[in-house]
Order: C-alpha cells, then sequence, then structure tokens
C-alpha cells in the first residue's frame, strides 16, 4: 500500500507538471497527497488483495494461468479503477451523489484506457516476475498509470 500510495503520488506530480507547463501554475501539494492517500488506504491494498487472490485461483506462469490472471484482473478493473477515482472525489469534499454521477460519465473512459494498458503490463507482470515481487514491479507501471488517473480525476474537477 505505501509502494502504491508512492507512485500514485509519483504520478500526481508529473502528470501536474505536463498540466502546469501548459498554464504556468504552481504544484498542487494537497492534490498530490489525495492520490498518495487514495493509494495508501483504498488502491493499495486492493491491488495487494488482487495479487493474492488470482495467485490462488490460478498459480504459477503457464500461459493457462496467466491469461487467466490477466482476464479476472481485467474483470476487476471497473471496481479497482471506482473506488480510486471515488476515494480522490471523496478526499476532495464531493458529495456522494456528485461522486456518482462523475463516475457515470468518467469510469468507462477509463476502463478502456485500462483495457488498453493493463493486460499488456499485467502479462509481462504475471509471466516474468515471482509473485512475491509483483506488487512492486507492477508499481512501476502503476506509475504511468498513476499520471493517466490522476489526468482522469483532477481533469474532472476543472
Amino acid at each position: 500500500a505505501s509502494i502504491v500510495g508512492c507512485e500514485m503520488t509519483a504520478g500526481d506530480m508529473i502528470e501536474q507538471h505536463i498540466e502546469h507547463r501548459r498554464c504556468d501554475e504552481s504544484w498542487d501539494r494537497s492534490r498530490s497527497a489525495r492520490l498518495g492517500l487514495t493509494g495508501l488506504m483504498t488502491t493499495g491494498p486492493l491491488a495487494h488483495m488482487l495479487f493474492e487472490t488470482l495467485e490462488r485461483v490460478a498459480p504459477g506462469t503457464t500461459p493457462g494461468a496467466v491469461v487467466a490472471k490477466v482476464s479476472m484482473n481485467a474483470c476487476f478493473m471497473p471496481a479497482m479503477i471506482g473506488a480510486t477515482l471515488g476515494t480522490v472525489w471523496a478526499l476532495e469534499g464531493r458529495s456522494g451523489n456528485r461522486i456518482i454521477e462523475q463516475l457515470r460519465e468518467d469510469l468507462m473512459p477509463a476502463v478502456a484506457a485500462g483495457l488498453a494498458f493493463w493486460p499488456i503490463a499485467n502479462t509481462l507482470v504475471y509471466a516474468c516476475v515471482p509473485p512475491p515481487m509483483r506488487p512492486a514491479v507492477s508499481s512501476g507501471f502503476g506509475g504511468l498509470w498513476g499520471i493517466y488517473l490522476s489526468a482522469c480525476a483532477n481533469g474532472a474537477s476543472s
């Protein structure tokens, strides 16, 4: 969870740098802290639970086990992204109704982007990385994904 919190903080910092180069704004530390806290208390624990469950259900690195884990991970993606975005928005102080409204608008585009990114990353992780190292290696990919999720979470707030 702490690794995911750090990578989500870093992803937001990078996304802000990219975003702010165009408009000459300063770094919003609170925004990065919200993303980091979300990684620590929501995304990280969910990812840990998912890795453990997938390895228990489809152990090993055979092609069949890898395909099963990648497929199950993709099925869980809407819940993971929804929980992540919902937590960020709740930490911003949005109401439950507003969060639900925003998820109706933003969740499917984010899931579609995730389905273009994560199956490739997860195939590499599940096929090549020993189980104890998977969360850390996946967090490297998560840093890239965090840039995208930061843009989703914060683009909607503008």
